[in-house]
């Protein structure tokens, strides 16, 4: 009896380790050099409107940085970007999935540390695909804002426990170490791009005829 009773805690414990959630984290302070996120041209330092930023100084806590995932190494955005993600990629939800950027002096903006990890809904050392995007805060989300951008893709290995106290410097389940740092942009209103389309076509059909 007892020789069953320590199989089944022994088992039990092995299904537990087996299907651990995976957690990663949204924190770009442990890494070395550090990878920043920083202010293009044109863009307003609060992300809406107002004096613009200092190009290539980071982010002030008026942005908040987000992400998209996908399990396993998968074909996504080679290089950062003002568009669209990837379609390979789903928008991460929930706790640990989005945070903000930090204040100014004396803190370090551009920079960026979730106090909880994001459960991945995948077990604990899946390997996925990661993209990080950055929009303003009072905007909501990526797809609705006028300055923003997404990182290029990158693959963590996510883990079983997050301390909301304390990263290890470099760990293979936080963003920084990872991902590469990019620039906000502005998204061109529709009609400058139909504007731009048909001088386009302009250009082309003037060739043709000569």
């Amino acid at each position: 009896m007892k020789r069953l009773l320590i199989f089944g805690i022994v088992g039990y414990a092995g299904a537990s380790y087996t299907f651990a959630q995976g957690f990663i984290r949204l924190d770009s302070y442990n890494s070395s050099p550090s990878t920043l996120v920083t202010y293009g041209y044109g863009v307003p330092a609060d992300g809406t409107s107002g004096p613009d930023g200092t190009v290539g100084s980071g982010l002030n806590s008026s942005w908040t940085v987000g992400m998209y995932f996908a399990n396993g190494v998968v074909s996504a955005d080679s290089t950062a970007g003002i568009g669209s993600v990837s379609p390979a990629l789903n928008l991460a939800t929930g706790q640990g999935s989005t945070t903000t950027f930090d204040p100014a002096s004396p803190y370090s903006p551009g920079l960026f540390t979730s106090p909880y990890g994001f459960n991945t809904g995948l077990p604990a050392g899946s390997v996925i695909t990661v993209e990080l995007v950055a929009f303003p805060t009072s905007v909501g989300n990526y797809d609705s804002a006028t300055y923003r951008a997404h990182s290029a893709a990158f693959t963590l290995t996510t883990t079983d426990a997050i301390n909301p106290n304390y990263t290890p410097a470099n760990s293979s389940f936080t963003v920084g170490p990872s991902m590469q740092s990019f620039s906000i942009g502005v998204v061109p209103e529709p009609g400058t791009l139909a504007l731009l389309g048909m001088g386009c076509a302009c250009i082309f059909f003037g060739r043709r005829k000569s």
